[in-house]
């Protein structure tokens, strides 16, 4: 956020901008806007549509005279600001657009840093939660390790024995003998279980 001493602060407040422009001065202040007295006149004139516009790209009041704010001291500080009052609006609302765009791409990272959540530290008891089916969790349960992740991947995943093999790191012909495997085994530890072998 910027400070309230910002010299653009007079001008970004909506309720205040047809207010006289009062704000601390410093000398290194005065002597830029004696060589640029062009800059104050486009402020004041730009500071209401340039701030809408601001807006609008932010949807968020503070946001937008923070982006505002951002742009003009960018503006301020470069020797390349053209004093042209059309040229300097196209380089004020380029340089709002910029900053609202990164303020956008810093949302979305944050939100996706907010939501991520890393992979199950026990994929069967991920299974058991999603899919509520305790039976189910209890039988794959029995098998090794490299059974219920073939199984896991292909019945619940729904990757092809190639997929699955790319996965581990295994041949398709062993993915196919595990899943062989997998099926004798619920078969034996649960004979009503429904369960046939899917042709790949």
């Amino acid at each position: 956020m910027f400070s309230n001493a910002s010299p653009f602060r007079p001008f970004l407040d909506v309720n205040v901008l047809s207010a006289p422009f009062v704000v601390e001065v410093t000398k290194e202040d005065t002597l830029a806007a004696a060589d640029r007295p062009w800059f104050e006149l486009h402020v004041r004139l730009l500071a209401r549509p340039a701030y809408q516009f601001s807006l609008m790209l932010t949807q968020n009041p503070a946001i937008a005279e923070d982006v505002l704010q951002d742009a003009l001291t960018q503006l301020w500080a470069s020797p390349g600001t053209p004093s042209e009052e059309a040229e300097f609006r196209r380089y004020l609302y380029r340089a709002i657009a910029s900053r609202a765009t990164d303020y956008h791409r810093r949302q979305a990272l944050s939100r996706r840093l907010r939501f991520w959540q890393p992979a199950p530290a026990d994929p069967m008891a991920e299974i058991d939660r999603r899919a509520g089916d305790e039976e189910m969790g209890r039988l794959l349960r029995r098998m090794s390790p490299r059974e219920r992740q073939v199984a896991y991947l292909y019945y619940f995943e729904d990757q092809s024995p190639d997929d699955v093999g790319r996965s581990l790191g295994i041949k398709p012909a062993t993915v196919r003998v595990l899943l062989h495997r997998v099926i004798a085994k619920l078969r034996r530890l649960a004979p009503a279980l429904k369960i046939e072998e899917q042709s790949s």
